[in-house]
């Protein structure tokens, strides 16, 4: 199992790396709508999120700043292949 952390990627290497991804972890601490959420879900990627925003449903979510609820949410989408996936990806399926 291995984790790479990505910053700031140009948006053509960021599409990339996201398709090459099993899991797309947000762990913001300020967020808005994030459309990279919304392109995980489309790709049937697992998705993980901090609470800084309202969050598609399906997403697994934890509180920002909480470093042991983030690794229990990475740790369930490692277990279980059914969690974080987005029930739909559209706009208006905010939880």
């Amino acid at each position: 199992r291995n984790v790479v952390v990505f910053r700031d990627l140009p948006s053509a290497t960021f599409a990339e790396v996201l398709s090459a991804s099993d899991i797309y972890a947000r762990p913001t601490l300020v967020d808005g709508d994030a459309v990279a959420i919304r392109e995980a879900g489309f790709l049937g990627k697992q998705v993980i999120a901090s609470t800084a925003a309202r969050r598609p449903v399906g997403v697994v979510t934890f509180p920002p700043r909480s470093v042991d609820v983030c690794r229990e949410a990475i740790w369930k989408v490692i277990e279980d292949p059914g969690a974080g996936r987005l029930m739909d990806a559209s706009r208006d399926s905010l939880g």
